[in-house]
């Protein structure tokens, strides 16, 4: 039986090394500024993320929130919630809000899930080729970008990357469901869990997660993470997920 903080620690690593996975892929700017770590690009678009950094100085804190005024630094800030309670109170006084607020969850799972195919017609398989990844970027896009779309550049080259992998459900060959997971040497992460609206409310969600973890077990994978949104929690929590921490995501008002 693992404890509450090795959880903690395995959900927060697999955040972080998700990231900087991806940004490490695409060619971003990787780095530390004071105890945070940090992805950026020029044009500041998704992943650019600063992560966590633990309990700063006041004078390190408004460092950093100068870099971020300055366009040197990402606008969005990713932060466990336990890490200092006054830094929200601090960084609103500098015009940094949280605007949205993320449960770390986490399974450990032994036996497949093994789900009925909620329609006949849906199929559940992996995306393997650049086609079938542009169809997958579109219903992220769609359904999830309210600003900047996901580029698919950003992408391709992680459909040759191991630990990285992404599965969609499909209907007459048309992409209405989303997942991909991030492996690392102890946990693997859930993340970019999304359904079409219309098909939404009909199990999809929950089926397509269970399915994606069904494959990894077969992996030998055995503790799974995420990281859910207010409308994610509950579906989560059917499939037996258990809260572990909160993730506070800040962003500097007034950026773009």
């Amino acid at each position: 039986m693992k404890g509450i903080e090795a959880i903690r620690e395995m959900n927060r690593n697999n955040l972080y090394s998700f990231y900087q996975g991806i940004g490490r892929i695409a060619g971003f700017e990787i780095g530390m500024v004071s105890s945070a770590r940090y992805v950026s690009n020029a044009a500041m678009e998704w992943p650019s993320y600063i992560l966590g950094g633990g309990k700063m100085s006041r004078s390190s804190l408004l460092q950093i929130f100068n870099r971020m005024k300055d366009d040197t630094l990402p606008y969005f800030w990713m932060r466990p919630m336990d890490e200092d309670p006054e830094f929200e109170e601090f960084a609103g006084e500098h015009g940094i809000r949280k605007v949205n607020l993320w449960r770390g969850m986490h399974l450990e799972r032994m036996s497949p899930f093994r789900l009925p195919v909620p329609h006949p017609e849906l199929l559940f398989e992996e995306v393997i080729t650049q086609h079938d990844l542009k169809a997958w970027l579109q219903v992220l896009n769609q359904e999830v970008m309210t600003c900047r779309e996901l580029s698919v550049k950003n992408f391709i080259n992680l459909l040759a990357d191991p630990s990285f992998r992404f599965f969609r459900v499909s209907r007459g060959r048309k992409t209405i469901s989303t997942i991909m997971m991030h492996k690392r040497k102890t946990e693997t992460g859930i993340y970019m869990v999304t359904t079409a609206l219309a098909e939404r409310g009909k199990g999809i969600g929950r089926w397509i997660t269970a399915s994606a973890i069904d494959r990894l077990l077969a992996d030998g994978c055995r503790d799974f993470v995420l990281h859910a949104t207010p409308s994610g929690f509950p579906v989560y929590q059917r499939l037996g997920f258990e809260e572990c921490c909160d993730y506070g995501i800040f962003w500097m008002f007034g950026k773009k």
